[in-house]
Order: structure tokens, then sequence, then C-alpha cells
């Protein structure tokens, strides 16, 4: 077998970890392995080395079965009977270079190949005009106060934008397909924002965020300099990333003026 057949039928082993089955999490690992640009694998296998864990089995299998399917063109199997040696490659969250950040995909940012991702995922291009969606989750803990959110909805409606109140009705392929056609997004902290990995490169995201959190809360920071994407974080008045957050006045006005200036740029 020649060197170049090896190389295209690489086995690469995914280690489950406390934090999988939650789909930002799970995506990490997946910018890190699709940013080795491997021609062709074989097999990918997600290792249990816990079998005692309740691992949240049916988000691993029903979405990441068909995220695998689009960026890698293969399936994969969770096992816990396996043997590292057989695998080329192995990633394991825990090892992997943070770059100071904690975040494993961290040494990825600078050089992912964030257009080829995009077209892996969906053929769909977003419009030239200024597409809002906001992605609430007003159904949830981490979310907005109830004047906050009327707030969004209202400034969303006035520019013909998109609300989504409860994203984990749609599908995988049907959030990659909405998140396509938008290339803004608004949203509080948290697993909705993760959908823009499937928005087009360059898309502008506003992240609800109280600012005394940003040294040690930067998940969707990084994620957005992935994709290239235009980044900015809305002050929420809160004491932690995991509350009821507010909005006040100047956080409005900030969130105001960037889409009017958006609109402005993208549409005159």
């Amino acid at each position: 077998m020649t060197i170049f057949s090896l190389y295209n039928n690489m086995k690469v082993a995914i280690l489950l970890d406390i934090f999988s089955g939650h789909l930002f999490h799970d995506v990490e690992l997946f910018i890190i392995l699709y940013q080795k640009n491997i021609p062709y694998i074989s097999r990918i296998d997600f290792i249990n080395l816990y079998p005692e864990s309740k691992f949240h089995h049916s988000s691993i299998m029903n979405i990441n079965s068909i995220l695998i399917k689009k960026l890698f063109n293969t399936s994969f199997n969770i096992i816990t009977d396996f043997k590292i040696e057989d695998y080329d490659i192995v990633i394991d969250r825990f090892k992997l270079d943070g770059r100071n950040i904690n975040k494993a995909f961290a040494s990825c940012i600078t050089s992912f190949p964030e257009f080829q991702w995009a077209k892996s995922l969906s053929s769909n291009k977003s419009s030239n005009t200024l597409k809002i969606l906001y992605t609430s989750r007003q159904n949830t803990s981490r979310k907005l106060a109830d004047d906050a959110h009327l707030f969004i909805m209202n400034l969303v409606s006035s520019y013909n934008g998109t609300v989504c109140e409860e994203l984990e009705k749609y599908s995988i392929e049907e959030q990659i397909e909405l998140f396509r056609t938008h290339n803004c997004i608004i949203g509080v902290h948290g697993n909705n924002l993760t959908g823009m990995m499937w928005m087009n490169p360059q898309s502008h995201v506003f992240e609800i965020l109280p600012f005394n959190v940003k040294n040690y809360v930067y998940d969707y920071h990084c994620m957005a300099l992935c994709m290239k994407h235009y980044y900015t974080q809305i002050n929420g008045l809160g004491e932690s990333h995991n509350c009821i957050m507010g909005l006040d006045d100047s956080s409005k006005k900030v969130l105001e003026h960037h889409l009017s200036m958006l609109r402005n740029i993208m549409e005159n």
C-alpha cells in the first residue's frame, strides 16, 4: 500500500468526555478535525472511556451523524472496546493546545478554512441585504428580561428579520439552512449561537453577554473568529452568563446604531 493510499484511509478516534453531546463542544472537535484537511477519512469512532457515564447519546447520534456526513463524508460509531494504536488520529479535548484561552480549537482559529467548511454544509448563500436572525432563549433559565426581549423582537421586526423562539424544534438540516439564509445573528450567550458555524463567512454576530464575565467566557467570540465573522458584544445586565439579563439604554442604542450602519453599508 502506498503512502498516499494510507493517508487517504485515515481512521479517527474522538474521545467522549463530560462535554460530549453539547452541540458547541462537539463542533469544537469537528473544527479541529476539519482543520487537518484530510482527503479521505474511512472511519470515525467516538470512544467512550467511561461506559458507566451518561452521555447525551441521542444528541450525539442524531445531530452529529448528519454533521459528520456533510463535513467528512463518512459515518461514525460509539464504541467502548478499542485500541488506540488502531487509529491514525486521536482527538482528546484535554490534550489539545488551548493557547491560554481554554478553547480546544484555539490553534485552528487563524488558519481555519471557513469557506470550504461552509461549502461542505450547504450551497445556499445569504442575501446581499441585511438579514437578521434573533435566536431567542426565552424558554430557558439563561435568557433576556421580558422588556429586553420585547425590544429585540421589535427591533428585528423593523428590519423584516426572523425571530426563532424554539430552535430545538428544528432538525439540524433545517437549522443549517435557517442560519445560512441570514447574515446577522443576535442572541444571548448559549448554544443557540453555535449556528454561526452554519452561516456564510464574514457574517455579523451580536452576542448579549455581561462585560464583567468576558475575561473567561469567550466561546462564541472564538467561534466567530474561526468563521471570520464580525463579532460585537452587547452588554447584558447581570452578574454572570447564567442568569436573566437586562439591557440598559446604552446597550440598546449600541445595537440600534450597529444595525443601522450595517444596513446603510450593505444596501446603499
